[in-house]
């Protein structure tokens, strides 16, 4: 009975005050609407270092991470037959040259003698074409240990500009040939936000503009630079921009772009007094004391904020957070 008679108190209590409800006035404002995709900062400048020549990893000079300069060196590729060229030529130019100083000295000796007219012209010539075939078989021999030396020169496999080695894909002692990936090398200053964006995005889109890109839940803002000038066969097109704000070493890093797609005036209402039943979207306002439902229609939700084109009059303010006993028609007092 003494429970019966304290829910009556209360029930009546309830009953002759009206609901207390917090407000807030829509304000309508120009809006931006993003369209949101996957992005990547990748770098563009990069390469998957692979040898000129063919040989067994010899030596390994850097370790997987480690920053690089340019021209330092990466690997060395040893390379036997090279040597042994580089051997026999060294010994066939030794000869050469002794054999082209004796023929220079008889050419020499057969010039004074043709001078003084002790021998004929014909003896004279033979030993002058002699001098002049030996010197062009030298240049031959020269040419080819230069040849030779270059090719050697690519045992050492160098960095072809800074950055870093960021892979390591051979060991001493493996084979490798042209086709072997032996190193992945990117410059962190390269790195740019990669992005695709729909076919209708083609007329909307412009080089040097600015755009926002979310990375670990902080806004940073890039500038177009690229723009494909043909779509993917899913019908995207591919987009590159220069970072503003921000300083990264590490590549493949995932981000969320917002891109401007349209700016329409509407309202910025927050997510708590956004309501939903079965298919109608609505809102409670109050208008001259008492509680209306109104269904808007939703443009975009994100981050806790509804955005709506519904127009809201001067005298209606939105319900913030609804009691549960709300309902269209009753009274409401104000609290904020």
């Amino acid at each position: 009975m003494r429970i019966i008679l304290l829910l009556i108190v209360f029930i009546y209590t309830f009953s002759a005050y009206a609901v207390e409800v917090k407000v807030f006035t829509p304000k309508k404002e120009k809006i931006t609407i993003y369209y949101e995709t996957d992005g990547y900062l990748i770098a563009d400048k990069k390469v998957e270092i692979k040898p000129e020549i063919s040989g067994i990893v010899e030596q390994i000079f850097i370790k997987e991470g480690q920053f690089i300069k340019k021209d330092q060196k990466l690997a060395k590729i040893k390379q036997t037959q090279l040597n042994f060229q580089l051997e026999r030529q060294n010994f066939l130019i030794q000869k050469q040259k002794e054999n082209l100083n004796y023929l220079k000295t008889v050419f020499e000796r057969k010039k004074f003698l043709y001078e003084k007219k002790l021998i004929s012209e014909d003896e004279f010539l033979q030993a002058k074409r002699n001098y002049l075939t030996a010197l062009q078989d030298l240049n031959a021999l020269e040419s080819q240990l230069k040849e030779i030396q270059d090719q050697l020169l690519k045992t050492i496999v160098k960095a072809p500009f800074d950055g870093y080695l960021d892979k390591k894909f051979v060991n001493i002692g493996d084979f490798v040939s042209s086709n072997t990936k032996l190193f992945y090398l990117y410059d962190p200053k390269s790195i740019v936000l990669n992005f695709y964006l729909p076919q209708r995005f083609l007329s909307i889109v412009k080089k040097h503009q600015e755009i926002t890109f979310k990375l670990n839940k902080e806004n940073h803002t890039a500038k177009i630079f690229y723009i494909s000038n043909s779509l993917t066969k899913n019908g995207l097109l591919q987009i590159k921009a220069k970072l503003r704000d921000l300083n990264l070493i590490y590549e493949n890093v995932y981000v969320k772009v917002l891109f401007p797609e349209k700016i329409i005036e509407g309202y910025i209402l927050p997510e708590m007094a956004v309501h939903m039943k079965k298919s109608k979207v609505f809102v409670y306002v109050v208008k001259n004391g008492k509680v209306k439902i109104k269904t808007i229609n939703i443009l975009s939700q994100k981050y806790g904020k509804i955005i709506t084109d519904t127009f809201f009059s001067q005298n209606e303010k939105v319900v913030l957070e609804a009691p549960f006993d709300i309902k269209e028609g009753i009274d409401v007092k104000i609290i904020n």
